[in-house]
C-alpha cells in the first residue's frame, strides 16, 4: 500500500475513500455544540463547533497558545466549560450523571501534555491498570497487554519503567495506554512532537492503522509536513477560535 515506503518517502496520502466510508456519511461520534471556556486572566476558548465521525482523522494546528490544548481537554471532560455541549454518539456527556461522564471517558483514549504514566510502576502495571480501569477481565488483560506492546514495539521493555524510556519509547508507552480497552476516539496532544522524523512516520502509519479500522482520531500537530501530507482534514486555531485550512472542510 501507499505507506510501506515510509523511511523513503515520508508521509503519503491514502486516496482509497472507500476504505473510509465513515467519513462522508453518518452521525458524528463526537461533537461539539457552542463549546467555551475562559481562564480567569481572560483568554478563552470559543464557542466553538466541531464534529468528529468514526474514521475520520482531525488534524488540529495553530500557534503555541492558540488554545489546541484547551480544547483537547474540553473534549476530554477534564475541564467543564463555560457554555455548550458536548455529545458523545447523539448522548450529552456534560451535566449528567458523573456515571455518563466515567463511560464516556472510557470510550477515549488520550495523550496530552501532563502525561498519564504512572512514574512508580512498569509498563506492563501501567497497561494492566489502565486495562482493569476500562472493565478488561483479569483473563483478558495479559493477552491485550502482549497485543498493544508488540504493536508498538514495546515487548521488551514492559518491566522498565517511565523515566528509564527514551523520548520515542515514552511517547509509544502513552499510546498504549491510550488504546488500552480499545476506544472509539483518541484525543492526542502532540504526540509525534520533538520526535526524530524516523520515528514520527513510523507513529503516524500506526495511527492510520487504527484509523483504516474505524477510530476517530483528533490530534493537535507543529508538523508541517504531516499538515501538507493530504491526510485527514485539518483544522487551525487562532486566539481561542477554529477555522478550516484551506481545502477542508469545517
Amino acid at each position: 500500500g501507499p505507506f510501506r515506503d515510509t523511511h523513503g518517502s515520508g508521509f503519503q496520502r491514502d486516496t482509497d475513500r472507500r476504505k473510509y466510508p465513515a467519513m462522508t456519511s453518518g452521525s458524528p461520534l463526537l461533537e461539539a455544540r457552542g463549546l467555551a471556556f475562559r481562564y480567569p486572566g481572560g483568554f478563552g476558548v470559543g464557542p466553538l463547533d466541531l464534529q468528529l465521525r468514526p474514521g475520520e482523522l482531525l488534524l488540529l494546528a495553530g500557534p503555541s497558545g492558540a488554545g489546541k490544548s484547551t480544547l483537547l481537554d474540553l473534549l476530554a471532560g477534564s475541564l467543564s466549560p463555560a457554555s455548550g455541549r458536548l455529545l458523545f454518539r447523539q448522548s450529552a456527556v456534560l451535566r449528567t450523571p458523573l456515571s455518563a461522564l466515567a463511560a464516556y471517558r472510557r470510550r477515549i483514549g488520550i495523550v496530552d501534555h501532563r502525561g498519564s504514566l504512572l512514574a512508580d510502576r512498569s509498563l506492563r502495571e501501567n497497561l494492566d491498570f489502565a486495562l482493569a480501569a476500562r472493565g478488561v477481565t483479569a483473563g483478558a488483560r495479559r493477552r491485550e497487554r502482549l497485543q498493544l506492546l508488540g504493536r508498538l514495539g514495546l515487548l521488551g521493555l514492559q518491566d522498565q519503567k517511565p523515566a528509564t524510556l527514551s523520548t520515542g519509547e515514552g511517547r509509544r508507552a502513552q499510546l498504549a495506554l491510550a488504546l488500552s480497552g480499545n476506544p472509539d476516539a483518541l484525543l492526542l496532544d502532540e504526540p509525534l512532537g520533538n520526535l526524530p522524523r524516523e520515528i514520527r512516520q513510523d507513529l503516524f502509519q500506526q495511527l492510520l492503522e487504527l484509523r483504516r479500522a474505524g477510530t476517530a482520531i483528533l490530534m493537535t500537530t507543529h508538523d508541517d509536513e504531516l499538515l501538507g501530507s493530504g491526510e485527514g482534514r485539518v483544522l487551525r486555531m487562532d486566539h481561542g477560535r477554529l477555522s478550516a485550512a484551506p481545502g477542508s472542510r469545517p
